[in-house]
């Protein structure tokens, strides 16, 4: 039985024609599953919290694929290898199932489903109500949520692959540790022809970047216009 199949058995998804004519019904694979509420949402994509028959919950994400460029949807396609790639690391969201449907133009991944994520629960700590209890600094917070976030890391640094784009809102809360999600961007290694990354583009989310990382716009040029230059990033996410 699949990791799939015994998390939506007994009774399971429902492929009957009686819940394919629910009014909040999602469907992968032929698989129906009950559209509960959106989680968020982001570009040409939203995250809905969904659910089986035998009640388990799941997250799904869609994405409109329809004015999506080659690139694009190469890096759907890479993130998808990524994570089946990375089904068995715990410190990773599972992916249970996927769709490319591309009559409708729409790509649907079915995912573990995380609690909140580092983004919302530092906004929490942080916020009016709780500011007698973080006005302090805490060592034992900040030492257990460091370790989360380096254990993640380590996981799919040991699968050679570079995510690219860590921030806290890519860190998810599941059962009180954390895994890491959106591998859009991320890079597998071939390591036995390098270490290095080479990055012709800026990636990343530029709040959370290095500063070294980031392209110098205003680098001297021909005409007075700055030349973009390339980063060059290593195996540990760095840029060099």
């Amino acid at each position: 039985m699949s990791i799939l199949d015994a998390a939506t058995s007994t009774a399971g998804a429902a492929t009957t024609s009686q819940a394919a004519r629910r009014r909040n019904y999602m469907k992968i694979n032929g698989k129906c599953y009950t559209r509960i509420d959106c989680l968020g949402r982001g570009g040409s994509g939203k995250v809905y919290r969904v659910a089986a028959d035998n009640g388990h919950m799941f997250a799904l994400k869609r994405v409109s694929i329809e004015n999506a460029d080659e690139n694009t949807v190469k890096g759907y396609k890479g993130e998808i290898d990524l994570l089946k790639r990375l089904t068995k690391v715990e410190r990773v969201i599972t992916l249970f199932d996927y769709e490319m449907n591309d009559e409708k133009k729409v790509l649907s991944l079915l995912m573990e489903m995380g609690e909140l994520d580092l983004y919302t629960l530092l906004k929490k700590r942080c916020s009016p109500e709780n500011s007698s209890e973080s006005a302090k600094f805490d060592p034992v917070f900040v030492r257990y949520w460091w370790k989360e976030m380096l254990e993640c890391l380590a996981a799919v640094h040991a699968y050679d692959i570079v995510h690219s784009d860590l921030k806290p809102a890519n860190f998810v809360l599941v059962q009180g540790r954390l895994k890491l999600i959106d591998f859009g961007i991320a890079n597998a290694i071939q390591t036995e022809e390098t270490v290095n990354v080479h990055r012709e583009a800026q990636v990343g989310t530029p709040n959370y970047m290095s500063p070294e990382s980031l392209i110098d716009s205003n680098a001297a040029g021909s005409g007075g216009r700055g030349n973009p230059s390339a980063a060059k990033v290593d195996e540990a996410g760095q840029a060099q």
